[in-house]
């Protein structure tokens, strides 16, 4: 138990970055990817982890060697790209939050008698008091710990009979369809997997952590940490994707939010897979909200050129602050303005897209700057990684534009 403990004192941002994209919201999205399509989207996974390792390696490896976040770099290239990508991302989380709070109420009402509107006003203010209050040791401490309970969900798998021979060719032999339904969980798989707000985040947290050595060895270590969590991400997301398969190939039926999926869970597997299921929903709302949130605090205040930072105490960084707590409190008013999470969620993933393209362009050109990178610029695997990325989110947003917007506004054009 020491030597666990030890090694789970190494691993940080990264680690947290990884589980945080296994949000409620997330976690909605592999269910239904699951449900709908047994076990042909879970190929997705294994192809976007080398990509995710790559972004997110750069976007800390630019903050470690600069000791400065990604908007305050991109902010040097263009205070107006910096701005406006930070704004757009701020309205991306604030959507996210949205649906993560009402994912985590919906699912925490199962087991607790009270009503879904007052559980969500409970728990945005909890997230806003450790957010603001919590000292950054505890509360990144906090993190770790309810990174490692989202192993809950690998367990619930366990409760199941899994075909792993199937699994296994669904995963060395892809199929792939061409058909909306799929196209689209497809899409969004990849919008899901690959967002903004995690390399923001990372970016900005492996400065605050202030690891102790040279910089090639904080470089060792945060790579490390960064494949721990990316490794970690895409095996949760994985269980999810074959629960929802499981639950909906035997039941004969469709998994349309995650509240149904845990209903669904008892009667198959029994009261121990539902209480995991429920532990693993409330520690990922518990953590991706104060991501979300954080990294928009971040985004925006670098920005401005403003004082931000977990570990300054409120009044140090008031602006910063102040967008922690916003963020997380317009999540609880669009919930009480009676949007649809559904239609969160797509406004969400609209805007993450729109915000990720060009500011990955950014880090691209950020870490091939020699002047500013030095011998630690970026190599092949790198810009392989990072352009493939880029090249799935640009696809991603055509495809988005192709069936949202009604053919004839582009008959305009032609």
């Amino acid at each position: 138990m020491q030597k666990f403990k030890a090694w789970l004192r190494r691993l940080g941002p990264g680690l947290v970055t990884g589980a945080s994209d296994d949000d409620p919201a997330g976690i909605a999205t592999y269910a239904q990817a699951g449900a709908s399509f047994g076990f042909h989207l879970l190929w997705t996974q294994m192809l976007l982890l080398p990509f995710m390792v790559g972004v997110q390696e750069l976007s800390a490896r630019i903050a470690l060697v600069t000791k400065k976040g990604i908007a305050s770099n991109i902010r040097s290239l263009s205070p107006f790209m910096a701005f406006s990508s930070a704004v757009l991302l701020l309205f991306a989380n604030i959507f996210n939050i949205a649906a993560d709070l009402n994912i985590l109420a919906l699912t925490l009402n199962l087991a607790l008698p009270i009503s879904v509107p007052v559980m969500m006003a409970v728990l945005t203010c909890i997230v806003i008091i450790l957010e603001i209050f919590l000292d950054y040791a505890t509360y990144a401490k906090m993190l770790r710990w309810l990174s490692i309970s989202l192993l809950s969900y690998v367990l619930v798998v366990f409760f199941l009979r899994i075909p792993w021979l199937e699994v296994g060719q669904s995963l060395i032999r892809p199929e792939f369809h061409f058909h909306y339904p799929y196209l689209y969980l497809l899409v969004a798989c990849i919008g899901t997997t690959i967002s903004p707000y995690l390399y923001f985040w990372q970016a900005s947290e492996v400065i605050e952590e202030e690891e102790k050595g040279s910089l090639k060895k904080k470089i060792t270590m945060m790579r490390g940490d960064t494949i721990v969590g990316m490794v970690f991400s895409n095996v949760i997301a994985l269980s999810i994707m074959l629960v929802g398969a499981l639950l909906a190939t035997q039941l004969g039926g469709s998994v349309d939010s995650v509240s149904e999926l845990a209903l669904l869970l008892e009667p198959l597997a029994g009261k121990g897979a539902l209480t995991l299921f429920i532990v693993g929903i409330v520690s990922s709302g518990l953590l991706a909200i104060p991501v979300l949130a954080g990294s928009a605090g971040y985004a925006l205040g670098e920005s401005l050129g403003w004082n931000v930072g977990m570990k300054k105490k409120w009044f140090q960084a008031k602006g910063f602050n102040a967008i922690l707590a916003a963020a997380t409190l317009f999540g609880f008013i669009i919930n009480a303005a009676g949007f649809d999470p559904i239609d969160m969620l797509v406004g969400s993933a609209v805007l993450n897209a729109v915000v990720a393209i060009p500011s990955l362009v950014a880090i691209m050109i950020l870490g091939n700057n020699k002047d500013l990178m030095g011998k630690l610029k970026s190599g092949w695997y790198s810009n392989i990684a990072v352009g493939f990325a880029l090249l799935l989110l640009t696809v991603s947003v055509c495809f988005m534009a192709w069936t949202t917007i009604p053919a004839e506004a582009f008959a305009r054009f032609f």
